[in-house]
Order: structure tokens, then sequence, then C-alpha cells
């Protein structure tokens, strides 16, 4: 085999995501080339100073905590990727939204503690599939519902819609596993953006299919490299939490019949480069008013914490009129909501009691005593 097969076969690996040298040499072709390391980046390597063991380690910083205090549980890491994933039209757009106004003003996501420096932070929010109307009318109504002022939200939360998208939102090539002109374009102008305008605190993806190549949920290599290319705008300033908006696998369980990781769709690439994925399902209706149920399925670093239900209301007062549906805006449950939440379940159970004892008794079988019997 030639020198340039050989080649072209060590670089068809590195693209499947295979280190070279793990292979046998008979399985390459040839000899391995020489390791050309000019221009190698420099490896830092760490701990041979003792101060580096010594110092004091920062303590790990949370963009929500699981409750409305400084001291409530860790619940999704600050500077790391993370997957919010569910069924199509369950509503991950509608939490991310929703979580993207509590962070750009310092107000509760859903009942929990949001902790962007210094009070409020900055949102940079990429969607794939919506109009830039459509984000506004999401963002209205929800900030309608948390009583926030739109005029507060310039600069602190910016918006790349489908129309920048024309062209794909693909952030790593598919030939190659490089990044994208689009991909390059987008790390480049959020780091000149928080020169003028502050670090970020939270980068948005929805949904991330559109910002991979065309197999990145099935081929694991795809799906490896285009995290990875996510992972790299949390090294952007203020070191951000990214969130990707994901889909779950078909027929999979609802959220507290055993969810977990293995539901969401795609490639194992996918979920395992994450630090922190939730799972979305429906908890279930009361009245005209819609309950969700949003259950970590992976938190690397943060303890087991309960599944977070929250509500999506069938009316809510607008202008002292009742606005139905309310543009699907979403709030957290109160005790109430969930006391309604398990009513129909009660209601039910206790409706077959009732018509268990109303039953008449089924008749007794007939007894065999004076029966013949051949012979007899």
């Amino acid at each position: 085999m030639s020198n340039n097969n050989n080649a072209k076969d060590i670089n068809d690996l590195r693209q499947k995501g295979i280190d070279p040298l793990s292979v046998p040499l008979e399985e390459v072709g040839g000899d391995r080339p020489e390791t050309d390391l000019e221009g190698a980046p420099i490896l830092r390597w760490k701990g041979a100073d003792p101060d580096w063991w010594t110092e004091n380690v920062p303590p790990r910083e949370w963009l929500v905590r699981a409750g409305n205090t400084e001291e409530a549980p860790g619940y999704i890491p600050r500077g790391e990727v993370g997957i919010l994933a569910g069924r199509g039209a369950t509503g991950k757009t509608w939490a991310l939204v929703a979580l993207a106004l509590a962070v750009a003003t310092g107000k509760e996501w859903l009942g929990y503690r949001t902790a962007p420096r210094g009070g409020r932070g900055r949102v940079a929010l990429l969607v794939a599939e919506e109009t830039g109307d459509e984000v506004r009318r999401r963002v209205r109504a929800q900030a309608d519902m948390m009583d926030i002022r739109l005029a507060d939200l310039a600069g602190r939360i910016v918006v790349l819609d489908r129309s920048d998208m024309v062209d794909g939102a693909a952030l790593v090539t598919e030939e190659t596993w490089q990044p994208t002109p689009f991909g390059l374009k987008v790390f480049a102008s959020l780091r000149t953006e928080a020169k003028t305008g502050g670090d970020w605190d939270l980068v948005i993806l929805d949904p991330l299919s559109a910002f991979g190549p065309p197999d990145c949920e099935t081929d694991n290599a795809a799906a490896t490299y285009t995290m990875r290319e996510v992972e790299r705008l949390c090294s952007l300033p203020g070191s951000p939490t990214v969130l990707v908006a994901h889909h779950t696998k078909k027929g999979r369980k609802e959220a507290g019949e055993g969810a977990d990781m293995d539901d969401i769709r795609g490639a194992s690439g996918l979920v395992y480069r994450a630090r922190w994925a939730a799972s979305l399902s429906k908890a279930g209706e009361a009245g005209e008013d819609r309950y969700l149920r949003l259950e970590v399925v992976k938190g690397n670093y943060g303890p087991a914490v309960s599944p977070l239900v929250y509500v999506q209301p069938g009316l809510l007062p607008h202008n002292g009129r009742q606005n139905r549906k309310a543009c699907g805006a979403i709030r957290a449950a109160s005790d109430d909501d969930l006391l309604r939440l398990k009513a129909p379940e009660e209601k039910a159970e206790a409706e077959k009691q009732r018509k268990k004892q109303a039953a008449p008794p089924a008749p007794a079988a007939p007894s065999k005593a004076g029966r013949g019997t051949f012979g007899g």
C-alpha cells in the first residue's frame, strides 16, 4: 500500500473518532508515518508545582439552584453543557425562554433561584426553527407572566433567529469535523460582544439537531465532534452554561416511570458529553391547566433533586380579561396546583371503589353435593 493510501486510511480513522495508534498496523495498512510535531500545541501539564495542589480550589458555580435560597443544592452547573430533552411540542422552548428571562433579570426560574453574577445576567438565544417575531411573542407572553419589563431585556438577551441561518446552522463540517464558517462567526461575534456588553451567563441552542451535521444524531463520531464544538462556547467570557433543546426517543417512558438518560434520542456521544441532562414530559391536566414535569436524568456534579413540576395555565388574566392559553407561558406550581393535579387520580380510584361496592354479588357456584358419578 502506498504512503498516500496509508495517510488516507489514518485520516479516515481520525474522522470516525478512532485513535490510529490503537489500531494494529495490518489493519491500517503499511507503516505508521512519522509524527510531525511542528506546529502542534504545547501541552501544559499540571501538578509539578506543589502550590497547584495546596492552593484553594474555587467553589463550583451554579446557574440555577434547586430552591430559592443561596444555600439550596446546585441544579444546573455553570460553565458546562446541558441537554433539555422531551417529545415534540412538550414545551422545551417555553422552559428555556423562561430560564433566559430569569437569568437576564435575576428572577427565580419556576421557583428556583438563578445565580447570575451581579444580580442580572446575559443570555444568547440561538433559535434555528423560529422567526424573530415568534421569539418576541413568546418572550412577551412569558415576561407578562413573570412581571418583567420588556425594556429591561435590552442587551441582556440577544437573539439569532432562523433568518440568520438560511445557509445552515451546523457548527462543524461533516467531512473534516472542523468548525464551519458559521460556527466560527458565532464564537467570534459573541466574544466581541462581551467586550462591550459584558460576560455571558447562558447560551441556548434550539434545537440541537440544527447545529450539527445531518448524521450528528446517528453517528457517534459526528455527535462527539458536534458536542465538542458546543462545549467551546463554554469558554466564552463569563464561562456561560450552554443548554441545548433536544428530543427523546419515540415510545420512551414518561418521567416518573423510570426515565433516564438513555431515553434521550441520538448517538451516545450526545448525552455522554453533556454534564447535565433533564427530561421533560406531561405530568397531567387539571381543568384547562397543563402540568409538566422536569426530571434531571444526568447530573455529574450536583446531588439528586426532586422532579420540578410547573404549569401552563389554560386561562390567564390579560388587561382585565381572560386570555385563553396565554400563548403557552408557564409558571411555578403551587401547593394547590399539586393537589389539583392529584385530584383526578384520586377521583378515579374512588369511583372504582364505589362501583366495586355497588355491584351485585356474583352468583354462587352450584354445589356438587348429591351429584351422581359413574358407577354410583
